[in-house]
């Protein structure tokens, strides 16, 4: 079960109004219940704007206690913050400057609620003026009953400004938590190669962002036991160049070739294949990337092995039922100047069969296409071709 509280507070009684607090929570908690970004249970998450303290921590003990075992709680406070006598304190509507220990939420009650709790993930994301306090309190968490055993709950923790630093806000939300969110929703660029994003990622690329703002967020995170778990990532597997990156990243670096240089051309070639080919131009580039490699044919194999597959997962995005049968043979025709090695004759081997397996399967498609239309080859026909 995923459950979040999102606060956000613009009205107070002993404080100055804000004006984009509210909205910040709105924008996080609107996010984050979405299937599609962080599936969080959007009966069981709580929105709560200009709260009183009360209505906070009856949220806390429901969201916390009354819903059985809690894979990931995410909490989100933005409004006014302060410290205290050596605690981060997070003002809520009725909250006394005078009396914050009793009318404001501490964020040691808050780790003391998680601890007793124990979700096997717990995020805190504070956008307020002076949350890189928090840092005071981390000796709630630090306590060694709770670390090293299976299982140990993991924490993790953003503040987007300093300890003496104020929280910027612009018409649309504050500095802070507009950089979260373009994280979360794949307007910025985090990574491609997990399928989650963890708070901890995040936080070091907004505190990238923030820099230009005059703002130094606060990053901290424990996690002893498991994957850390905040979101979906919006951009896992929607890098076109991913494969390609792949095989040239994986390329042995005591190779003595020079293969990364023909990158640029390789991942034309890649993408040609789904679009617009030419046949001559594709063979041209793998048989200059492979010249460098002439003396190693296991590695030369190796590579057009790799490359293949991923020019074949490219190819089945093509209109053409014959292209991936067309990229088998070019790729088996560019290793026959090495056949006289085994393992390139090997591979030579294997295109031809899948050439001949694409082959039919086209074959097919095209006997079932002027089945129902015999038209199906001519211009403009419903066909394949």
């Amino acid at each position: 079960m995923r459950i979040l509280i999102s606060i956000g507070c613009n009205l107070y009684d002993d404080a100055n109004t804000l004006t984009g607090a509210e909205t910040d929570a709105q924008r996080i908690f609107d996010a984050l219940v979405r299937p599609e970004v962080g599936d969080y249970d959007s009966n069981r998450s709580r929105l709560l704007l200009s709260p009183s303290i009360d209505e906070v921590r009856t949220a806390l003990r429901e969201a916390l206690f009354s819903n059985g075992v809690i894979d990931t709680f995410t909490f989100f406070f933005a409004g006014h913050g302060g410290m205290r006598a050596g605690s981060f304190y997070m003002w809520v509507r009725d909250t006394r400057s005078e009396a914050q220990s009793i009318t404001a939420l501490s964020l040691s009650d808050l780790f003391r609620s998680i601890n007793e709790a124990t979700p096997n993930q717990s995020n805190i994301i504070i956008d307020a003026c002076e949350s890189g306090g928090l840092i005071a309190d981390l000796g709630v968490l630090l306590k060694s009953d709770m670390l090293g055993d299976a299982g140990t709950p993991g924490i993790t923790l953003v503040a987007t400004s300093a300890q003496n630093q104020f929280s910027g806000e612009t018409d649309l939300g504050g500095f802070g938590t507009n950089a979260i969110l373009d994280c979360i929703e794949g307007r910025d660029f985090v990574q491609d190669t997990a399928s989650v994003l963890d708070l901890v990622e995040i936080g070091r690329r907004v505190s990238s962002r923030l820099k230009t703002a005059d703002q130094c967020p606060v990053v901290w995170g424990l996690n002893l036991y498991g994957p850390p778990r905040f979101c979906r990532n919006p951009h896992f597997g929607s890098d076109p160049a991913r494969p390609l990156r792949e095989i040239v990243r994986s390329w042995p670096a005591n190779s003595g070739t020079s293969t990364r240089e023909f990158y640029d051309a390789l991942w034309r070639a890649y993408a040609s294949v789904s679009d617009e080919w030419e046949p001559r131009s594709f063979s041209d580039v793998v048989s200059a990337s492979l010249s460098p490699l002439a003396s190693t044919p296991d590695l030369l194999a190796g590579f057009v092995e790799r490359f293949g597959d991923a020019v074949m997962e490219r190819a089945q995005f093509s209109v053409d039922p014959f292209r991936r049968a067309q990229v088998s043979a070019a790729l088996a025709v560019s290793l026959l100047p090495y056949i006289q090695s085994e393992a390139v004759e090997r591979s030579v081997a294997r295109f031809v069969e899948v050439t001949g397996d694409q082959l039919s399967t086209a074959g097919s498609q095209l006997l079932d296409d002027l089945r129902e239309d015999s038209y199906a080859l001519m211009a403009g026909g419903s066909g394949a071709l």
